[in-house]
């Protein structure tokens, strides 16, 4: 049996929900931001919001035929976050956690995959997920020296050829992942 894909865009957002209000209601209010766990997520004016509203023709009900709005609050979040943990023994970040539980609720077809894109290592958010989990997330081996790392920063002039040298001479080569098209 072959499975056909679906497409769906989920617009997730934590208590900064102007997107998911906009598609309920029509009304595009931005306000201030609210901080939360998933602060990358803290945005009260998206300044995106005007290219995807030329993109459908400023036609909400063709937008909502392809976005759902979902909206989380932090014990939504913190919630997602022990649950994973406790079911799967899996540290979620607060974004990742956000994706997974808009997984959850959209439920759907159990035959048709549901991909959850984590976008943030826990360990940047120790507190927010040891307050969820009782577990301290331990930094990336790669990373687990960091905090006795030296600092290093360099002073440039307010000077647009300057900082063009400092990149140039400082660039490295970055090869293309193995069957990549085109250049990175």
């Amino acid at each position: 049996m072959r499975v056909e894909p679906q497409f769906n865009i989920f617009n997730l957002t934590n208590a900064n929900d102007v997107v998911p209000a906009y598609l309920e209601t029509g009304r595009f209010e931005p306000r201030p931001s609210l901080p939360t766990l998933s602060n990358a997520m803290d945005v009260g004016h998206p300044s995106n919001f005007v290219r995807r509203l030329w993109l459908y023709g400023g036609d909400r009900e063709a937008m909502r035929r392809d976005v759902t709005g979902c909206r989380f609050s932090d014990d939504d979040v913190r919630a997602t976050i022990k649950r994973v943990y406790e079911d799967h023994g899996y540290l979620l970040d607060p974004h990742s956690a956000i994706a997974v539980a808009a997984a959850r609720r959209a439920g759907g077809d159990p035959a048709v995959p549901m991909i959850a894109l984590a976008c943030a290592h826990p360990a940047k958010f120790p507190a927010a997920v040891e307050r969820a989990t009782g577990v301290h997330p331990p930094l990336p081996p790669e990373l687990s020296d960091l905090y006795d790392r030296p600092e290093r920063r360099t002073v440039l002039p307010k000077d647009l050829a300057a900082i063009e040298r400092f990149i140039v001479e400082r660039a490295r080569p970055v090869a293309a992942p193995a069957g990549a098209q085109g250049g990175v």
